[in-house]
């Protein structure tokens, strides 16, 4: 439980002195949600859970008032994040949201603070005998979190149809056949955006992609696409040099200003959506992530989402080092 501490009390920490020098959004909000409370008394709680966890990292307290101050922290922390996992359960039964996948990732957080909770309070009479053996299972530990993190936002978060109306829409691109065909990936995405403006969610799309070695332009396929989808060409624009995800997010954000558009909603693979998000959280625009049917890809979806891991990390440590902010 100290690799699950220290990952946390570090991931914690550098979001909170990132928001505090400047940042465009508390990154912390992907673990837990504080929203509901006045910014200082959230701000003061996310300094004394990362405190907290820090210590314990270290050292594994034995006087009762401390055991009884770090369990009562991590407590509150447990019922927040599960206050958090409620909220998630009644918006898909109320069906303001659809959730692909049946437990919240909030839920997993309200566990690991528990089990926190009663390390704490009981830590000190199991610790193990030798202290190499706790440096390897912390490690192990560390690592293992480091892995788990973000594959539940991948799978958590990425597989949460937030559809609502918008004023717009992007659809992100992936791979173009060389005959001008949309791979599996990308008409999954298509088929998902034009569904959403027949249904009135948004009344524009936004393609945006880049030309790749096949020599197509992603965008340009993706339009002729949804217009064969019933889609009329006047509710389209296009952004054609959306050759990756930072550049897709760094393209559409001057249309989306130069439209005057307030709400956007964003269509991708489920395993894509964690770090789109991200990306326009970094440059000051929260959007509504809607995933398309991922049938189509069948078990590469799964290898993507592996992939993602990585990619994830890369992009949160940038926006948490004001190297992310691309808008």
């Amino acid at each position: 439980m100290r690799g699950l501490a220290f990952f946390l009390g570090i991931y914690a920490a550098i979001s909170i002195v990132d928001l505090f020098n400047g940042g465009s959004y508390n990154a912390n909000v992907w673990w837990i949600d504080l929203s509901g409370l006045p910014q200082t008394l959230s701000f003061i709680l996310q300094v004394l859970v990362v405190l907290a966890l820090l210590i314990f990292c270290f050292k594994v307290p034995r006087r009762l008032g401390w055991r009884i101050t770090g369990a009562s922290i991590f407590t509150v922390f447990a019922l927040f994040a599960l206050v958090n996992a409620i909220t998630v359960w009644i918006l898909a039964r109320q069906g303001t949201i659809a959730t692909g996948f049946p437990v919240p990732f909030s839920l997993f957080i309200a566990v690991a603070f528990i089990v926190l909770a009663v390390m704490v309070f009981f830590g000190y009479k199991a610790l193990p005998p030798r202290r190499l053996a706790t440096f390897f299972i912390s490690l192990f530990a560390l690592i293992l979190c480091g892995v788990a993190f973000p594959v539940g936002q991948i799978f958590c978060f990425g597989l949460t149809d937030y559809r609502t109306s918008v004023d717009a829409v992007v659809v992100l691109g992936a791979q173009v056949y060389p005959d001008g065909n949309l791979s599996p990936a990308l008409a999954g995405r298509v088929d998902t955006a034009a569904e959403l403006y027949q249904q009135g969610y948004t009344p524009v799309l936004i393609m945006s992609g880049g030309t790749g070695v096949e020599g197509v332009n992603e965008a340009q396929a993706m339009k002729g696409y949804a217009i064969s989808k019933g889609v009329p060409d006047s509710a389209i624009l296009l952004d054609e040099n959306g050759v990756s995800t930072e550049l897709t997010v760094q393209d559409t954000l001057p249309i989306i200003r130069e439209q005057g558009f307030r709400r956007i909603g964003v269509v991708s693979s489920f395993y894509h959506l964690a770090r789109v998000k991200m990306l326009y959280l970094s440059s000051g625009l929260n959007v509504f992530t809607i995933p398309c049917d991922g049938s189509k890809e069948g078990d590469s979806a799964f290898k993507s989402a592996l992939r993602e891991v990585p990619g994830w990390w890369y992009y949160w440590f940038r926006s948490a080092f004001n190297q992310g902010s691309i808008g």
